[in-house]
C-alpha cells in the first residue's frame, strides 16, 4: 500500500507500481516525467497538483494556505 504521500519533482517516476491493482491511494505525484507508472492514477484521493510548498529551493517543505493537498489525504481516524 503506498499511501498520504506527496512526490514532487523527481527526475524519474513518481509512484511506480508493479501492477494496475496495486493499492494506491491518498497520493499527490506531481512534476515528474511519470506521476503514476503502473498504478491507477485515479484511485481514491489521487492528486496530480502543486502541493504549494513554501519554498523548496530553501527546503521548506511546509504547505502554503490553500495547497490542494491540505486536508487530502485519508480522512480515516486511524490515520490522525
Amino acid at each position: 500500500m503506498i499511501e498520504n504521500n506527496i512526490v514532487s519533482s523527481n527526475g524519474a517516476n513518481g509512484i511506480a507500481c508493479g501492477s494496475s491493482t496495486y493499492d494506491v491511494s491518498y497520493n499527490d505525484s506531481w512534476n515528474n516525467p511519470v506521476n503514476f507508472s503502473g498504478c491507477d492514477p485515479y484511485a481514491v484521493g489521487n492528486l496530480s497538483s502543486d502541493p504549494l510548498f513554501v519554498n523548496p529551493g530553501d527546503m521548506d517543505f511546509h504547505l502554503q494556505l490553500g495547497s490542494p493537498v491540505i486536508d487530502a489525504g485519508n480522512p480515516d481516524p486511524t490515520y490522525n
